[in-house]
């Protein structure tokens, strides 16, 4: 297949797989709404986590598809990286040979990071099976009966020594299992090499780490030792280059404070008609004033009628006619000073950097949660439940925590 073949059909998975996460996005925003509403029915409850997990495993699997097509959904937000890697370690837990030690270390110091959730998760998978199946690789060689084949899961943090430092948070995973030479170190990350037998692998998994690392303004690093095991390190940035440029040259646009209020006056423009019915009554539901739109144009003409009327602005990007981009263009130019959320089903560091630049405050991808949703519209999660006065409950994520100075700072 040629590169031509194969870009056509990253483009026809990547477009697959936008229509699939705008069906997905109002079935999980229903489910986790009747969830929640009905809580106090367990067995309802009960009934619905086969639901969010299928819900949850389609929306891993069109974040693959993207992945394939290099539009992968930029899905980043502030987490804490320990919580994503213990996650990740459950999820693939269950895949390891029994034999195989796994150990892990966390730095409990390492405050929230903006980064991408599914990218991370796709690069520990992938890290993982690589030492899995080289310990495995090596049990078939009858080692010494006193080794004992391993995987180390560490996190840790540290600051670059620049002129201007840089903090960073490293995910190293390493195994004691067979090692590799310099020449093959060289070429691991290159598609389609492979040192497997014909069959038993692609040499597509450490291809999508670099690419992953590389779309996260990240860099990797490979400690290998023949016949002693390999280290690979992660290392992600606090902020992306794209958000560095955005907050140095985001324009002054007047726009309001994001500050928590109880009931907004909502915009929300999308042309699925799906997406519109379930977060409109979603979003009313909670109390809030929703207008729908389903064509660009018309909410501009809306907006430059009474551009005053609507505290929040929530669209698409991929619109026929007036696009969700050119929306936010136009509407940035009337005195319209409320908050631009955009939602789509993939968007790129360059197109959101685009966007951010623009005048949109934040930019979100589909499937959303109601928590999250919420969340960027500076709205009290709790409000919807009728619960505007009660204390934040556990589990919720905190507050983000400052980055640490490094011992050379000056501030």
């Amino acid at each position: 297949m040629s590169s031509r073949q194969l870009r056509a059909l990253g483009e026809i998975a990547s477009g697959v797989a936008h229509e699939f996460n705008n069906l997905l996005a109002p079935m999980m925003l229903q489910t986790l709404s009747i969830e929640k509403n009905w809580n106090p029915d367990k067995e309802l409850v009960e009934e619905l986590q086969p639901l969010k997990q299928a819900i949850q495993q389609a929306t891993e699997l069109c974040q693959r598809i993207l992945l394939l097509g290099r539009r992968s959904a930029d899905t980043r937000e502030r987490i804490y990286l320990n919580d994503l890697v213990r996650n990740t370690l459950k999820l693939i837990g269950s895949t390891i040979d029994r034999r195989i030690q796994i150990q892990s270390v966390f730095d409990e110091s390492l405050p929230r990071l903006q980064t991408s959730n599914a990218l991370v998760s796709e690069m520990i998978i992938n890290l993982f099976f690589n030492a899995r199946d080289t310990l495995l690789d090596r049990l078939a060689q009858n080692p010494d009966p006193n080794w004992v084949p391993q995987i180390r899961v560490e996190t840790s943090g540290f600051w670059t020594k620049d002129d201007v430092p840089l903090f960073f948070q490293r995910i190293a995973i390493s195994d004691n299992g067979l090692g590799m030479t310099e020449s093959v170190r060289q070429q691991i990350f290159q598609p389609f090499f492979t040192t497997k037998k014909t069959g038993q692998g692609t040499g597509l998994g450490l291809a999508v780490v670099w690419s992953c690392i590389n779309s996260l303004d990240g860099k990797i690093e490979v400690e290998s030792t023949p016949g002693q095991g390999s280290t690979f390190m992660l290392d992600l940035p606090a902020e992306t280059h794209a958000g560095r440029r955005a907050r140095k040259r985001a324009p002054e646009t007047g726009m309001l404070p994001a500050t928590p209020v109880h009931r907004s006056r909502i915009l929300l423009v999308d042309d699925n008609e799906l997406v519109v019915r379930s977060f409109a009554r979603y979003l009313e539901r909670a109390g809030h004033q929703v207008t729908s739109i389903r064509d660009g144009q018309d909410a501009l003409r809306l907006i430059e009628h009474d551009y005053d009327q609507y505290d929040f602005l929530l669209t698409d990007l991929n619109m026929p006619g007036l696009s969700g981009a050119d929306l936010i263009k136009a509407v940035r130019l009337l005195p319209f000073k409320g908050r631009i959320v955009v939602m789509s089903g993939f968007v790129t560091p360059e197109q959101k950097d685009a966007l951010l630049l623009q005048g949109a405050a934040v930019v979100l991808s589909k499937p959303i949660t109601p928590d999250r949703l919420l969340k960027e519209l500076s709205i009290d999660p709790l409000f919807w439940q009728g619960t505007s006065n009660s204390t934040t409950p556990s589990g919720t994520p905190q507050p983000p925590q400052e980055l640490p100075i490094p011992a050379n700072s000056v501030t």
